[in-house]
């Protein structure tokens, strides 16, 4: 290259050190010569491009090219080969220098005559440096010469265009020839031209004219459905194929396209293919091809059918029901709330596109909203209550498929109270007494307020004060109340009616709020009345003796039965003894159900602590009669004799079980009623106390309540001299006399087979023992060994020594259940006997051990019969008969602990006695002086007297006069009560205790209620009972010395039994008189 621009720059410099003349003919020559290669070499490459364009549309017409690399290869010859051409006829000859001695020797070569004049004045002038070696005389005289020979040199007769002229015919051969099928072809030719020029242009070849495809390009949803149609015209082959290339693939799927019909055109036959594609599952494109007709590729576009993801529902409740935002759970689409809520829908998107929130009212358009989400917001109402459904469609017209959903508004319903205690809507009571309520409230959203309604007689019911609820899960509130009657303004109405109302907390601005009202309860007032402690405990004692009366007679019944069937064995009579034994299991069974349904129905109520004494005839003595009967008639006859006389000693026990639950019954009856009694007169008391708080008092009012107060006192006087209840803790006693005594009766049995076994070794003394063991165990068969009885003994000593540890366990229980708050008061109790449940489970384990001993063991070699090992045996017994010793000791000092425990406490209720005495003495005296005191309203100014009453005329009220006699009343009120429950206790009865933790006090709020108006100014008595509370607890009541608050020891009484609790509450109350 660097050569070549050298060679014109030398070129160039010896053409301007040439004369004018020779230089201008040289320069001329040089530009034809250049044109001449110019045109020659374009022609060329004209030829040679629409040869190769030929070439290519000849092939393509000719074979059917599926591949479109044949297409670019064809393409790629066509574009060398126009490319050599241009190189040889253009670019090569071009590139050679045009120097004056070359074009001079190309002038000289068509002129011999010049003899090389011109070309040798070239070369001389044209190198500076052989010109002046040289003659300049004698290369003036060439010069000269060269110049007038040049003159008649002509460039276009030396350089001529006949070497243009073949490639101008073969150029305009092939251009005239591509014309030409221009002229007869116009399409066709555009087609294959095209197709030749860019291979990479989508487009049918010569043959697919007459081709008709359908759907050609498209965009199609994934997973729709695609039908290929194709109509052809025209004389081509019958089969037809469509052959397709999925997105990133090599190659193509064919398929053939079904006929579907054909009809006649305007020229040819016309004929119908299709292909049914079932699912798109992705971009494509597809061609046809039918014979030598092959079309161009179309592209077919799967989208995503429009779609949203992350669906979010929200209801925004309004204020009032407290609710908040709630949020549907996945796949929840109905929209379902209150009329008021604010909703919310938004919607993620997987690719751009419109959205629309369908409503009843309308469309909505989605607003944008943080991570690329769309959302929409409306008020719930009647104008948008109905359906919904989020409308998509994409910039290709595309939908997504209608789907709508319910838009509900949720009505808020009224509330709802139902009376769950009392179960009877009309009582008869006395005026000073109290009737125990419980109730539950059910709502959707809350409860604003819940009141105690009273009318006097038939008078419309007024409100009287508000009441308590406490939640009880959602949409439920509890509530417990005691209405006293005393309280209510009834103006000495004979009868009283009474009702709750709860309203909700629906705005008024939504029609509310709303009301519900429970059963109406009609109480008439009686002072002959007695109160409904005591009504209560008639109506169960009554079904509870008839109970155990019905398990006695049962019991009785399913005894003689075994007894005839005893007989009927005797007398040789199996047949008649199985049914005999049949009754008796019946009766048996009968007896059972009945003491299952005596122990729910005393399990909350009046004879509650007898449960465990009836679960003891049940479980104790009535089932192993059940069990013992099923073994006597399942018996072989032979055998069958032992088993009912076993029967028989079991139903006698179980008879006199019966029996003395049937005392125990009739003592807690009778205890009972002296408790109710005296609460009663405490509740009377009551009673007096609050009519002496009234503001005012006439004296004719305060000298009837004077008399009143002097009769209570008469009567409370009459009922404390001589008590009829027993002493505190007299039944645990007792109950611990008769365990120790069964104790050590069993201890005395066991020496005695101790001794017993001792003597099966002594020759002189084993008949004796035999025969001591025979008398034993008069059920086992005459043949038993002697060893065989003894262990059967010794088997019967273990399960009663189990048993009685069970006995003395359960005593234990309720001392121990006590906890560390009252270990000063139950561990003098306590640790005696949880040393005699220790001891009595040791016991028993030796005593199975002894039986294990007395066994006899199994052959052996060498040993064929061994013998039990009687000496292990007898330690064992020793040591069982030890321990029961030690556990009868320690009930024993149990006994005496509850004996100075139960002294502490019949003090203490002696004098309650006395000082509710003398509470009631102080306030009739207080009373008496309030007569006396001068009336105060109309006093004169100073200086005058005073106006007299007229004589006869009625006394004036006296404010605030009888309030001392109140505060007395009051003392005497709670040392009767004090000393009811007291009696309550010792009557094992149950009794309530403080307030449970966290349950509000009546008069309260409503828990989760706005806010309401002034309370009611009216009393609030009451609040929740405990375990069949009849006996009203002041909440001062506990008053404790030391570190422990009220609040604390109300919270670990929760944990006391209800027949101990009483007893732990007069031992503190004890506690703080003396602590003052």
């Amino acid at each position: 290259m660097r050569m070549h621009k050298q060679a014109r720059a030398a070129a160039q410099v010896s053409f301007e050190a040439l004369p004018p003349d020779i230089a201008s003919k040289l320069r001329q020559a040089v530009r034809r010569i250049r044109s001449i290669i110019w045109m020659r070499g374009l022609l060329a490459v004209v030829a040679a491009a629409a040869i190769a364009i030929l070439a290519i549309m000849a092939v393509d017409a000719m074979v059917m090219i599926y591949a479109s690399g044949i297409r670019w290869a064809m393409w790629s010859c066509g574009v060398a080969a126009v490319a050599a051409t241009a190189f040889h006829m253009l670019a090569r000859p071009l590139s050679k220098p045009f120097t004056p001695a070359r074009i001079a020797a190309m002038i000289e070569r068509n002129h011999p005559e010049l003899e090389e004049r011109l070309s040798t004045v070239v070369e001389l002038i044209s190198q500076p440096g052989t010109a002046a070696e040289g003659s300049s005389q004698l290369l003036d005289v060439l010069t000269g010469d060269a110049v007038r020979d040049v003159m008649h040199v002509s460039p276009a007769r030396e350089f001529t265009t006949r070497t243009v002229k073949p490639k101008l015919v073969v150029a305009a051969a092939a251009l005239g020839l591509i014309a030409l099928l221009f002229a007869i072809w116009p399409q066709s030719m555009s087609r294959l031209v095209l197709r030749a020029v860019l291979p990479s242009a989508q487009v049918d070849n010569l043959y697919a004219d007459n081709l008709s495809v359908s759907p050609g390009d498209a965009y199609v949803l994934e997973g729709e459905p695609l039908a290929f149609e194709l109509a052809i015209e025209g004389g081509y082959p019958q089969q037809a194929f469509l052959r397709t290339q999925a997105a990133g693939a090599d190659g193509e799927v064919v398929e053939r396209m079904r006929q579907t019909s054909s009809e006649k055109g305007e020229g040819e036959e016309i004929r119908y293919y299709r292909h049914f594609m079932p699912e798109v599952a992705g971009s494509f494109r597809y061609r046809v091809a039918c014979g030598s007709a092959l079309t161009r590729f179309y592209d077919i576009t799967a989208v995503p059918v429009p779609a949203y993801t992350n669906l979010v529902i929200t209801c925004d409740y309004p204020a009032y029901t407290g609710v908040g935002v709630r949020t549907n759970e996945a796949g929840a689409m109905a929209v379902e709330a209150v009329a008021g809520s604010r909703i919310g829908v938004a919607i993620k998107t997987q690719r751009p596109l419109s959205s629309a929130l369908i409503l009843a009212d309308g469309e909505r358009e989605g607003v944008p909203a943080a991570d690329g989400a769309v959302a929409w917001t409306f008020d719930l109402g009647e104008e948008t209550a109905g359906l919904w459904s989020v409308r998509l469609h994409d910039a290709h017209g595309f939908t997504n498929a209608p789907a709508f959903h319910p838009v509900r508004i949720v009505k808020d319903m009224p509330p709802t109270i139902e009376l769950v205690a009392p179960e009877k809507l009309a009582f008869t009571l006395p005026p000073y007494g109290e009737l125990p309520i419980a109730y539950v409230v059910k709502d959707d959203f809350g409860i604003a307020a819940a009141e105690l309604r009273v009318g006097a007689g038939y008078a419309p019911l007024e409100r009287a004060r508000d009441v308590a609820l406490s939640p009880a899960g959602s949409g439920v509130w509890r509530g417990d109340d005691a209405i006293a009657l005393s309280t209510l303004a009834v103006g000495g109405a004979g009868k009283v009616r009474v009702q709750l109302a709860v309203r909700d907390n629906l705005p008024e601005a939504l029609g509310g709020p709303q009301e519900a009202f429970s059963a109406v309860i009609e109480i008439t007032l009686d002072r002959t009345a007695e109160s409904l402690a005591a009504q209560l405990l008639a109506e169960q004692y009554e079904k509870i003796a008839k109970t155990a009366d019905a398990v006695t007679t049962a019991l009785e019944e399913a005894l003689r039965e075994a007894q005839a069937g005893l007989a009927e064995i005797d007398r040789q009579a199996d047949e008649p003894a199985v049914r005999r034994l049949g009754a008796s299991l019946a009766a048996i069974v009968k007896a059972e159900g009945l003491i299952r349904e005596m122990v729910g129905a005393a399990g909350e109520g009046m004879f509650e602590s007898l449960v465990p004494e009836m679960r003891r005839l049940l479980q104790g003595t009535v089932e192993p009669a059940h069990a013992q009967a099923d073994v006597a008639m399942l018996s072989n006859p032979a055998e069958r004799r032992p088993e009912v006389v076993k029967l028989i000693a079991v139903l006698e026990g179980a008879v006199a079980a019966a029996q003395e639950l049937e005392e125990d019954v009739a003592e807690r009856k009778a205890a009972a009623e002296e408790a109710s009694e005296m609460a009663d007169m405490a509740d009377r008391q009551e009673a007096l106390a609050e009519q002496a708080e009234q503001e005012t008092m006439t004296p004719e009012q305060m000298e009837a309540w004077r008399k009143e107060q002097e009769a209570l006192k008469d009567e409370f006087e009459q009922k404390t001299e001589d008590p009829a209840a027993p002493k505190p803790l007299e039944a645990a006693k007792k109950q611990a006399e008769e365990l120790a005594g069964a104790i050590d009766q069993l201890k005395q049995e066991q020496e005695r087979l101790r001794e017993t076994v001792a003597k099966l070794d002594d020759p002189a003394a084993a008949e004796k023992a035999r025969a001591e063991l025979e008398q034993g165990t008069p059920e086992m068969p005459q043949d038993a060994s002697p060893e065989a009885r003894a262990e059967a003994m010794q088997e019967g000593i273990a399960k009663r020594a189990e048993a009685l540890q069970d006995q003395v366990s359960e005593m234990a229980e309720p001392f121990n259940a006590l906890g560390e708050a009252f270990e000063e008061l139950t561990k003098p109790i306590s640790t005696p006997l949880d040393q005699a449940s220790s001891s009595m489970d040791q016991a028993q384990k030796e005593a199975e051990e002894a039986a294990g001993q007395m066994e006899k063991p199994a052959p052996q070699e060498g040993n064929p019969e061994p013998k039990p090992d009687l000496d292990a045996a007898g330690e064992k017994m020793e040591d069982a008969a030890e321990n029961m010793e030690t556990a009868s000791q320690a009930l024993d000092k149990a006994g005496e602990a509850m004996d100075a425990l139960s002294d502490k406490l019949e003090q203490m209720a002696q004098e309650a006695a006395k000082a509710a005495q003398e509470a009631m003495e102080s306030a009739m005296d207080a009373a008496q002086e309030a007569q006396k005191a001068p009336p105060q309203e109309g006093e004169a100014p100073p200086g005058e007297t005073p106006p007299q009453p007229q004589p006869g005329a009625p006394q004036p009220p006296q404010p605030g006069a009888m309030q001392p006699a109140a505060e007395q009343a009051k003392k005497a009120a709670e040392q009767m009560k004090s000393l009811a429950e007291q009696l309550a206790q010792q009557a094992g009865l149950p009794v309530p205790g403080p307030p449970m933790p966290g349950q509000p006090e009546p008069g309260e709020p409503v828990p989760g209620a706005p806010p309401k108006g002034k309370p009611s100014d009216s009393p609030q008595p009451g609040g929740e009972q405990g375990e069949g509370g009849m006996l009203g607890v002041p909440a001062d009541w506990f008053k404790t010395h030391g570190d422990m608050s009220p609040e604390a020891l109300s919270d670990a009484l929760e944990s006391v039994p209800a027949e101990y609790r009483e007893l732990v509450k007069a031992y503190f109350t004890e506690l703080s008189k003396e602590a003052k």
